[in-house]
Order: C-alpha cells, then sequence, then structure tokens
C-alpha cells in the first residue's frame, strides 16, 4: 500500500475493527501501520536499526495472516482487513 493509501486505511472504522487488542494502547496491526507508514516515508539513508527491526515485525505480521487465508466471505473481509492494517493489501 502507498503511504497515503495506508494513512487513509488507518484511520477508517473498518481498521480498527480487524484490529487485536491486548485491551490496552493501539492494538497491535494498527501500531504495526503505523509503524510502516513512518518508515514508507522515510529517506533510506535515514533509516535506523530500530527501523528494520520493526520492518522485521511488520513482514512477520503479514506472513502470519498470508497462511490464514480463510475460505468464508465473512472470513476473507477480517483477513484483508488484518493485512492492510499491517500496510499490505493482499488484492492489489
Amino acid at each position: 500500500m502507498t503511504p497515503a493509501e495506508l494513512a487513509e486505511w488507518l484511520d477508517t472504522e473498518e481498521s480498527r475493527q480487524a484490529a487485536r487488542s491486548d485491551g490496552g494502547g493501539e492494538p497491535f496491526e494498527q501500531e504495526l501501520g503505523r509503524l510502516s507508514l513512518e518508515i514508507k516515508t522515510k529517506p533510506v539513508s535515514q533509516l535506523t536499526i530500530d527501523d528494520y527491526l520493526h520492518m522485521r515485525r511488520i513482514i512477520e505480521c503479514v506472513h502470519r495472516h498470508l497462511v490464514r487465508r480463510p475460505d468464508d466471505a465473512a472470513g476473507l473481509a477480517y483477513w484483508r482487513h488484518a493485512l492492510m492494517n499491517c500496510g499490505h493489501d493482499p488484492l492489489k
């Protein structure tokens, strides 16, 4: 997803509904989406070790969701939204 698409998506109700929460703070996938957005807008020369570690977490989140593709339509919508919260739209 482009930074603009991701920023717009993270501000939607669908994004909030698809995000897992441990009861405190921002839900996990939305946090990763915001980190992804931050990293995507940085020049490569300004990326830090922490940015690369966050990218690894984002990639792991995407891979974790990709292997769990559901068969039913309702599950597919939730699955896609959870992936989009991590910064990846599986339909693109």
